[in-house]
Formats: C-alpha cells, structure tokens, sequence
C-alpha cells in the first residue's frame, strides 16, 4: 500500500513538472479584459482587476459606503451616513435622496468580459 501511494505522488510530482517545462501553465488574468463605463455616453475605459475579498461578509447594501449608516432599523429602508463627509448626492430628485446609500452607479460597476469562467 505504501508503495502504491509512493508511486502515484512521484507520477503526479513528474507530470506536473513536465507541464511545467513545456509552457502549458496560463495566466488566467491576462485573458480577462475588465473596464468601467464612463461619461455620457458611458465609453468603455480599462479597468483594473480587483481580485480581494473586500466587503464580501457585509449583507447590508448600505454598509460598503460608510462605516456609521443611521436607518429605519428595516434592510432597504431609508438610510443616510453619519459621518457627513461619506454622504453622496447623487440626484436632485427629492424622493431618491433617502436611498441613494443603497445605488450603485453605473460608474461604479466593473464589467469583466472573460475567455474562461471567472467568480469573484
């Protein structure tokens, strides 16, 4: 038994390094083309990879802006930022005003066009 298990780690070690030395390992980022939309006219600008686990445990939306959001006590209710200098006006439209910690503009949204899958 030890042997069989010696030899499966030896031919498994040996063809890794031959696909190693023949060039056949990619890099899977360079196959990835990622951009933002700006301007009016949303004009595709290149982006770079953001490849962190950055925020990926908050559940609340409102959460990724500010670190002290004041709210109804309700997920999705009317919020605003604490700190005054995190608060983002975003429209002039007086109804929108209590829920812009919830947008995301589509200045903000990364796009990804990849050749292989990708998750983030």
């Amino acid at each position: 038994m030890k042997r069989l298990i010696t030899i499966i780690a030896i031919l498994t070690a040996a063809a890794g390094h031959a696909a190693a030395q023949n060039g056949n390992t990619t890099d899977y980022l360079s196959d990835m083309r990622i951009w933002k939309a700006e301007g009016p006219l949303a004009m595709p600008v290149r982006a770079t990879s953001d490849t962190l686990l950055d925020f990926y445990h908050v559940t609340n939306p409102g959460y990724n802006s500010t670190i002290a959001l004041q709210h109804t006590g309700n997920l999705g209710s009317p919020a605003q930022s604490k700190i005054f200098s995190d608060r983002r006006e975003n429209t002039n439209f007086l109804f929108f005003k209590p829920y812009t910690a919830y947008y995301t503009a589509p200045e903000d949204v990364k796009y990804y066009n990849t050749k292989i899958p990708y998750a983030n």
